[in-house]
């Protein structure tokens, strides 16, 4: 490539020269025979007597040739022309050739003629009866002239052109040869040109810069990768033309592929016209995001566009799992919609309670009863409102102070308040085992045991059994609550924890609560850092453990 560049830059410099060359030589040329014509013009015009006859003799004969004849009058009115009617010709006193004939007898001058639409040379001389002769000759006979040498000046150039194209190619072939020879791997053990000493150092150390460089650059892209690989979102980086760069462990998973993906078009990874106009709009440099629901998850995808000195680069796709986030924002306008529910319920009762007997519009004898109502309903608003406070405060995540505490007697102090619901309901409650001994928020710990108690009494069958085991190991204490109950149907069984979430909806306010018991349950649980199982058979009963590691230090969900 070097040598076409020096072979080529040597024989445009060549050619220049020698088109230069001939270019003034023409000139050079032009202007010899020009001022050689225009002497023979005026050599020709002493030789004319002036009489009239020779010059209409002589304008005939030279009617054909390059010269012209013309007899102009004192006044500048042509009286002939050889080659022109004069009729047609305007008065010639103000040509530049006839005032200097008039003045000085003589006179020449080179210019445009409108007459014959054509550059002429004039020589003029005054005769002795006053008027002017003038012998004139076109430009197109001296540039014939010049013409005429155009050919050998052409095999002159075309031999010069062969010389130079021949002594061009060999002197790049001599300078090239050496540095064909170079070994750029030890750039500082070439023997070359002296000149190419400062450029083989600086070559030798761009070399070495380059090498670290690259290690550098190698260094970073596994820490990039390892970065990457170990993100949970899918992370997509493209070039200018939508080509794969790089994408992460969870990107090919996302999109079912693997590393052979990179190099390919980022469109061809998932046939979906969704993520083909988002990925579209990123390269038209607008960006933005959409759902993709896959495989049972939803992923929120993020394209944006990437820039360099604000011109467009590559994409940047971001793929978030948002299954839990969606499944959580559900949950929390069903709960809203179950909270509005539940609180309207009662106060609906009370407000039409209310709203009889200030009317007056019940008899003596059941105002007691509506009181009572108005009362039962009111307990149930204010126990449904002090769970939601609970469940909110756990929601915070509020650090609370933590307590060395015992199981056992939070299960026993559960059993005493719910004495009187089991004797109700015919149910017996026994607690067993150990201490159960653990560092613990009194409050949340006392809530978990209360409200599986109330629960295994509450859906019991008449007569039925309530257990509470309590285990006790090194690092860790176990709760079982086992009851006779109703059980819980398997579809069930992962929901029971949701908030208002009731396995029997027909029956489940007839049996008192707020449906947010078992909740607290589960959030006081991971509160404490600890594990919950629950295994149900519907007729059989329903056995729920929890374990709790003994120490818990931070008093914050897991």
């Amino acid at each position: 490539m070097m040598k076409k560049r020096i072979f080529r830059s040597m024989l445009i410099l060549a050619f220049s020269v020698l088109l230069a060359t001939m270019i003034i030589l023409l000139g050079v040329l032009y202007g010899y025979f020009e001022n050689r014509e225009m002497d023979r013009l005026d050599i020709q015009l002493r030789t004319l007597s002036g009489d009239e006859e020779e010059i209409i003799g002589l304008g005939k004969a030279w009617r054909n040739s390059g010269y012209r004849i013309t007899l102009i009058a004192a006044d500048g009115t042509v009286e002939y022309d050889n080659k022109t009617n004069v009729l047609n010709m305007e008065n010639h006193r103000s040509r530049e050739e006839f005032l200097s004939a008039v003045e000085n007898g003589y006179g020449r001058s080179k210019r445009w003629s409108d007459t014959i639409s054509e550059k002429t040379l004039y020589s003029a001389k005054r005769l002795e009866d006053g008027s002017i002769l003038r012998l004139s000759m076109e430009q197109k006979s001296i540039v014939g002239l010049v013409m005429g040498m155009i050919q050998p000046m052409l095999i002159a150039f075309l031999a010069a052109a062969i010389l130079c194209l021949v002594f061009a190619n060999s002197l790049s072939k001599r300078i090239i040869s050496p540095l064909n020879q170079l070994d750029l791997e030890n750039p500082l053990e070439n023997k070359a040109y002296d000149e190419l000493a400062p450029i083989l150092g600086r070559l030798n150390r761009q070399q070495q810069l380059i090498n670290e460089q690259i290690e550098d650059l190698s260094a970073q892209r596994q820490s990039f990768s390892f970065i990457t690989d170990n993100l949970t979102e899918g992370l997509v980086l493209t070039d200018r033309h939508g080509k794969i760069m790089s994408l992460n462990k969870s990107a090919m998973e996302l999109f079912d592929t693997d590393s052979s993906a990179i190099g390919r078009q980022l469109i061809a990874l998932e046939r979906n016209m969704e993520i083909q106009r988002l990925l579209e709009n990123a390269i038209d440099s607008k960006g933005g995001e959409i759902l993709h629901k896959k495989d049972g998850k939803t992923y929120l995808l993020r394209a944006t566009p990437v820039s360099d000195d604000n011109k467009f680069g590559g994409i940047c796709l971001l793929a978030v799992d948002i299954t839990e986030r969606i499944e959580a924002e559900f949950r929390r306008r069903e709960f809203s919609a179950n909270v509005s529910h539940e609180l309207k319920t009662p106060l609906h009762s009370i407000m039409g309670a209310s709203e009889l007997l200030s009317n007056n519009l019940v008899k003596e004898e059941d105002k007691e009863g509506f009181i009572k109502r108005i009362h039962s309903e009111a307990t149930k608003l204010v126990g449904l409102i002090d769970h939601i406070m609970r469940l909110a405060r756990l929601d915070e995540q509020e650090a609370m102070p933590l307590e060395e505490l015992k199981l056992k007697e939070l299960a026993l102090e559960a059993t005493m308040a719910l004495v009187n619901d089991a004797k109700l309901r015919e149910v017996e409650v026994k607690v067993t085992g150990s201490e159960g001994k653990l560092k613990g928020v009194r409050t949340w710990l006392y809530e978990i045991i209360y409200n599986l108690v109330d629960n295994a009494i509450k859906y019991n069958k008449p007569k039925g059994n309530v257990d509470i085991l309590i285990t006790e190991l090194v690092n860790e204490v176990s709760i079982v609550v086992t009851d006779t109950g109703e059980g819980i149907p398997r579809e069930d069984i992962d929901r029971v924890f949701e908030r208002f979430y009731r396995v029997d909806k027909s029956h489940g306010r007839d049996k008192g609560g707020t449906g947010l018991g078992l909740s607290i349950v589960k959030r006081a649980t991971a509160y404490h850092g600890g594990e919950l199982k629950i295994d149900s058979t519907v007729g059989e009963g329903t056995k729920v453990e929890i374990v709790f590691p003994k120490e818990k230090s931070t008093g914050m969900i897991g």
